[in-house]
């Protein structure tokens, strides 16, 4: 009965945690323009040994609130928090998802197309395929796009381990989830023009800003813990620095 009251209090722990995060998130979509869109990164967490599902579980309460899922992006890290564990996977994972307020959204695909791996195809006539029955089928033709190919839903890169504060000179403030700048490029460049203004409530060590200001969009961050908001202040006053800005 102990455990069991010990797991219910958790869970409904994690409910609590994605009712907070609505409110963040219906404030976002209150804001955010008809055709923007929104990026969330986020974990997930074990209870007594069984996965809490929280992402999931945070999109469904999203769709619920009318947002639209439009991809579901899994983050592979290729340098993952080791885990002494003996009974279950090491976790190198985490989720990335995007999410509109309408169909009606902009997005330029142009903008993170991505080099083929192989010599573009030369042929593109109709491919031909025998059915079960011995006819001859013909399917659409493959025209591969000269700027490259679409990116896919699935990302290989290393979490960040360096820290920010530390290189900043901060040697006592540091955030513990800070994410790669790589992350944000595709999602600001394809989600917005330049001049936009991109929007983080999360903004931590100021990572989303930093690229924001790269790609020559602005920026507003949000955040409630004082030293990261003055680790976020130093990094980019830092920035505006070394671009004479």
């Amino acid at each position: 009965k102990n455990i069991f009251e010990l797991r219910l209090y958790k869970y409904n722990a994690i409910d609590k945690y994605i009712d907070n995060l609505m409110v963040v998130f219906d404030e976002c979509q209150r804001v955010l323009r008809d055709d923007g869109s929104l990026w969330v990164v986020i974990g997930d967490t074990y209870i007594n040994g069984c996965l809490g599902s929280v992402p999931h579980r945070f999109t469904i309460e999203m769709m619920k609130h009318e947002w639209i899922q439009r991809n579901c992006v899994v983050w592979h890290k290729t340098n993952p928090k080791p885990e002494s564990v003996k009974t279950r996977l090491s976790t190198s994972h985490e989720f990335i998802f995007f999410f509109t307020k309408t169909m009606d959204y902009y997005f330029d695909m142009n903008s993170i197309r991505q080099p083929y791996k192989d010599k573009p195809l030369d042929d593109i006539r109709s491919p031909r395929h025998h059915s079960l029955n011995g006819d001859v089928q013909l399917h659409t033709p493959v025209i591969q796009n000269p700027l490259g190919k679409a990116p896919q839903d699935f990302i290989e890169e290393s979490k960040h381990s360096f820290g920010i504060g530390k290189k900043l000179g901060i040697d006592d403030v540091e955030h513990g989830a800070v994410y790669p700048p790589s992350l944000c490029y595709n999602p600001i460049k394809s989600c917005s023009k330049e001049g936009d203004l991109v929007l983080d409530c999360f903004s931590g060590s100021g990572t989303t800003g930093e690229v924001s200001l790269e790609l020559g969009r602005q920026y507003v961050g949000y955040e409630i813990n004082s030293k990261f908001v003055q680790l976020s202040q130093l990094r980019l006053a830092n920035y505006f620095e070394n671009n004479g800005l």
